[in-house]
């Protein structure tokens, strides 16, 4: 596991995170976190999956894919949840077996991953965990802002 702050320069992350904070930016229902019926919900956004660019905003993404070095995108999604009254974790969880999963963290909250093994990452602006897509990890919400978004990247 790996753990990056300040992973991006200022005016990339800037960039990048603008763009989420757009009126128009598209956000869609999910009504499960991991699996359906977990009782949870959040937010998404995908980028691309097997292979195939579903959205417009993709290009954005080019300064994390070209300094984590992914040679095949398997999937890039956006997570939005919205402030909880506690702490909720979401079920364990893989994202894909057999390839490298990267969280990278748009704002600073309290919310963090949490890794099967007990390791915490914090949500931090700007910081990216980079890790083996066979770990385990889940999500765990936030009490304190109004909203975390995460970019989940998994990848070759």
């Amino acid at each position: 596991m790996k753990i990056t702050d300040n992973f991006l320069e200022k005016s990339e992350f800037e960039n990048i995170n603008k763009t989420f904070h757009l009126s128009n930016f598209p956000w869609y229902f999910m009504p499960f976190k991991v699996h359906e019926g977990d009782d949870n919900y959040q937010f998404y956004h995908l980028f691309i999956a097997k292979g195939k660019v579903l959205s417009k905003h993709f290009d954005i993404l080019h300064p994390v894919l070209k300094k984590l070095g992914v040679k095949e995108i398997i999937r890039i999604k956006a997570n939005l949840t919205l402030k909880q009254k506690e702490h909720i974790k979401s079920d364990m969880h893989i994202d894909f077996k057999d390839c490298k999963t990267a969280i990278f963290y748009l704002n600073t909250n309290n919310g963090y991953t949490l890794f099967d093994k007990g390791d915490k990452i914090h949500s931090q602006e700007n910081r990216i965990v980079e890790f083996d897509s066979n770990l385990k990890h889940c999500a765990v919400d936030h009490t304190d802002t109004k909203y975390r978004i995460v970019i989940n990247f998994n990848y070759l």
